[in-house]
Parts: C-alpha cells; structure tokens; sequence
C-alpha cells in the first residue's frame, strides 16, 4: 500500500517570507526529532524549494478545510500533521533504495514464459470464483493481530463467491496452524520477507492455477469489508477488463486518522480531466480485479522492498496495458492503522511516511513521469464531516503551537 504523495511543484512563497519563517521551521524540526528519534534537522536545507512550495499549499488547504466546517483546533492539528508527513516522506526519499533495473528484467522474462489461458468475459458466470490474497507477517506472540485476521477472514468468508483465501507472509506455526483450520483459508509461510509485491506474486499464480474469475487483494488490517455494495462492486468488475478501488476509512478516531480520511491517503487520486472516473493509482489496502489481466505477465514488483510504491508502479503499468482504475466511492472500506497506543502513535505515523518516501525513490527512477502527473491530479479525500478525533497526543499539540507560527 502507499499514501498520496504531495507534490507542490505549482506552489510558490516568496524567498524572503520564508527567510523570515526558517526559524520557527527549526524549531518544528528539532522538536520532531526529539519526539521520533530521527533527524530531520536537514531536511530543510535539502528540499528547500520543495518547502516554499509546502507553506503556500498549506495556506489554501486550511481555506478548505474551514469551508467544510472544521473547528480551528482541528484544522491546526490536521495542517500540523501535514507538516509532519512532508517531511517524514522526504526523509525516506533521501534514505530509499535505487531501482534495480536487472532484477527487474529478470522477472519480466520469468512472466514471459508463462502460457496466456484468457476467457471471453463472456464466459463469466453469475456464481464465479473469487480469490483473496492477504500479505502478512505475523509471530504466535501476537493475538491481536491474529484475531483481527480471523474477524477479516469470518467476513469474507460471508461472500458467497469466495472460493480461495491465501494468507502469504512470515507465519509462525502456531499462528500459521490457527489460521488454516478457517474456512477457505490457505496459509503459505514464506522464511524469506521479501515484502508484500513477493507474497501478492505468490498469490496471483495460485490463483491462476486454481481457475478463478476475480482476485481481491487486501490487507490484514482491513474491518468487516463484506457488504451488498462490496458485493456489487466485485460483480461488475469480474465482467470487465479494469480494476476497481474503493475509499478507504479509519477504524479509530485518533487525530492521525482524521486525517488519513481527509488526506484520502490510501485513496489514490483522481487523473486530471477524467471528471472524476478514472484514477491515476489505487491501492492495495483494498483492490479488486479481474484474473485475467495477469495472463500477459502483469504482475507486482518484487524489486519494491516495502510496502511502499508496489501498489503505484503497478497501476501505472496496468494503466500501460489499458486497465483503467476505476474509483468504486460508493464503497467505503474500514482500515485500522494502528493507533490505538497513544505512546508510539508519533512514531507509528512518522514511520508510515517515512516508508511511503522510500517507495517514492524507487518509483521516481521506475516512473519519472508520475511526479508529473501528480502535480495537477485531485484528491480523493474520505468525506465523513460527522467523524471527529478523540485523541490529540501530547506532542501533536507541542507542534502544532509551533507550527501555527510558520503559517502566520
């Protein structure tokens, strides 16, 4: 999965008013290293341009956000935790891997050799096979995280469609054991994490050899996802050729998921003059498509390390190939980031973001041309005016204070 990255190449502040805010900016980066325990001391010296760009977007983001009726607090605290994930991805920029080009063609000419079986759309039924394939890593020491895979595995196994659950990762065997004795539920224990682009690959040939009609791919960390519109969703695009994408919504309501919900970070984006009915990416959080798109060779990149950038590079090249994404908002799906412990809630926001800025490297030097597009594509936020956050963290507030003075 990877979050909206924000581009302000369109931006602009004068050289001097920044001169004038570099102090209080400072402070904000001082403070967050102390905070995370990283250094982001010098990111301001390295994407100077970048930041100039930064505050005058933030000026027009806090416009719109009060015009759809947040508090000042909350509009504060949402512009703060902007702040933080612009540095936090340009940090894991500075950090990322570079792309390795003759890895890459190897698995290209792996693919190749595969022998295409394509069907007629046609040829799909009304009671077609689904497969869902679910990346984790999980130890017997951690129950939580194993009863909320079981509780995503109770719901999908309410789908009457579903035919083949892959849960594909580091599986201790405690864990691995619990979890094939569910229901449709297939564990293949990988010794090797070599990220999620590895485990999906897995997953997509098991369920090419299994004979199914649609794949869904999810995280574990996914709530309940099976409804009627879920369903719905999944019949139309198992007779189709694009892959579809829904919303993404926060479980919590820590501030940190507010704003996931207002930034649409697991959303993807909309492409520019496609009135809001293509998308330039999705993400794996939750992605849905039909199996055939794989018989040419399309698969995940396995060069991409992280789950950081799979999920875009690989939209990209299906996008190549003439596989729209197609924004399926009438479907909203919950996802639980994991704030829960407000302790480490920082650090666990920061580290997102700074893992999205890795990924960011290496799909610079794979796709140049996305930052462009970028540039003028429009944001799919999760609309939910209702929703407020309950958890404002202590150095969240320590920041925000701070940051209120750059913005003045």
């Amino acid at each position: 999965m990877t979050g909206a990255v924000l581009s302000y190449q369109k931006e602009t502040v004068d050289t001097v008013e920044l001169r004038f805010k570099r102090k209080g900016i400072d402070i904000f980066s001082k403070r967050l290293s102390e905070f995370t325990g990283l250094d982001f001391t010098k990111i301001v010296d390295n994407f100077n341009d970048e930041l100039k760009g930064l505050l005058s977007y933030l000026r027009v983001r806090r416009s719109e956000l009060e015009a759809i009726g947040l508090s000042k607090d909350d509009v504060s605290i949402f512009l703060t935790l902007n702040m933080i994930s612009s540095f936090s991805l340009w940090l894991g920029f500075n950090r990322g891997q570079e792309y390795l080009k003759s890895a890459k063609e190897d698995l290209e000419n792996r693919l190749k050799e595969r022998v295409s079986s394509k069907i007629s759309i046609s040829e799909i039924r009304s009671n077609y096979k689904s497969g869902v394939i679910i990346p984790t890593n999980l130890t017997n020491l951690d129950d939580k995280k194993l009863i909320q895979l079981k509780n995503l595995v109770m719901s999908l196994n309410s789908w009457g469609n579903l035919s083949g659950l892959w849960i594909i990762g580091g599986i201790q065997d405690q864990a691995s054991k619990i979890l094939s004795e569910l229901d449709n539920v297939k564990v293949i224990n990988v010794n090797e994490d070599n990220g999620p682009a590895k485990a999906r690959n897995i997953g997509i040939e098991k369920a090419l050899a299994a004979d199914m009609d649609l794949l869904v791919f999810m995280d574990d960390d996914v709530v309940s996802p099976v409804n009627e519109t879920f369903k719905l969703v999944c019949n139309n695009a198992v007779k189709g050729r694009d892959i579809y994408s829904p919303k993404i919504e926060s479980y919590l309501s820590t501030c940190y998921d507010l704003f996931h919900d207002l930034d649409g970070t697991l959303n993807g984006v909309y492409e520019p003059d496609t009135e809001y009915k293509s998308l330039v990416y999705g993400t794996t959080c939750v992605m849905i498509a039909p199996v055939f798109i794989f018989d040419d060779g399309l698969r995940f990149d396995e060069n991409f390390p992280l789950a950081a950038g799979e999920d875009i590079d690989f939209c990209i090249r299906a996008r190549a190939k003439g596989h729209m994404i197609v924004p399926a908002d009438d479907l909203v799906v919950k996802h639980n980031y994991g704030y829960d412990e407000t302790k480490d809630s920082l650090k666990k926001f920061v580290s997102r973001f700074v893992r999205y800025g890795e990924g960011n490297r290496l799909i610079k030097t794979r796709q140049p041309q996305y930052f462009d597009t970028l540039t003028y594509s429009i944001r799919r936020p999760t609309q939910n005016r209702q929703k407020k956050a309950t958890i404002f963290p202590t150095p969240i507030k320590i920041l925000s204070n701070i940051f209120a003075r750059c913005l003045e």
